[in-house]
């Protein structure tokens, strides 16, 4: 299903990137133009989505939603869709940042649904 998500929002203008990772940044699917191949940069993300979880405990607002950075020229959405699973799409500023949100709200809630 992973699979299916992942492609959903690739095809969508001004995605570059969109990785599927486990909280331990281990990959498990990837679609790039060469922007997160970089297994550092996974790492990375996996700590900022554990700091982000830690800090929405600390004030209380668990469970938390979605990490939005803006750089000059890309912008990074990092959202947790599964029990130990998380999702990075890079995008150009020109991107549609509401319909990715709502793709990954839906396919979370679609998860939580089969869950019950």
């Amino acid at each position: 299903m992973s699979k299916d998500f992942v492609n959903t929002l690739f095809t969508l203008n001004g995605v570059m990137a969109v990785t599927f990772f486990k909280e331990d940044g281990q990959v498990v699917e990837e679609l790039d133009k060469g922007y997160l191949s970089d297994q550092q940069l996974a790492t990375s993300l996996s700590f900022m989505m554990a700091e982000s979880r830690a800090m929405a405990l600390k004030i209380g607002n668990e469970p938390f939603y979605m990490v939005y950075v803006e750089f000059q020229d890309r912008i990074l959405l990092s959202a947790p869709v599964q029990d130990q699973y998380f999702v990075v799409v890079v995008a150009k500023p020109t991107a549609n940042i509401a319909q990715i949100s709502s793709i990954i709200k839906k396919y979370r809630k679609t998860i939580a649904t089969d869950h019950d």
